[in-house]
């Protein structure tokens, strides 16, 4: 069973003249669209949290690299982090 709950928002009059536009546009109600909405709103804010993050090499000049550092032990180090994905086929 659902239950819904009546609350009182105050919104921005051109936010939600666009609202009501789309609503129409789209053949439903500004309740189903404002729902929906904020479930694919909170959903994004979801999975942002749980995202890991990307793994950032900075390069900068200097005298070359550290000695016994090569390319590949910089991949191994993002490959342990989980954060390193190969591009895909061209």
């Amino acid at each position: 069973m659902v239950s819904h709950m009546k609350t009182t928002v105050e919104i921005n009059d051109a936010l939600m003249s666009d609202v009501r536009r789309l609503a129409q546009r789209r053949g439903e109600t500004m309740r189903s669209l404002l729902e929906e909405a904020l479930r694919r709103l909170i959903a994004s804010y979801d999975s942002a949290e749980t995202a890991v993050p990307a793994f950032e090499l900075t390069v900068v000049d200097g005298d070359g690299l550290v000695e016994g550092v090569t390319p590949a032990s910089w991949l191994e180090i993002a490959n342990e982090r989980g954060a390193f994905t190969a591009p895909g086929p061209r």
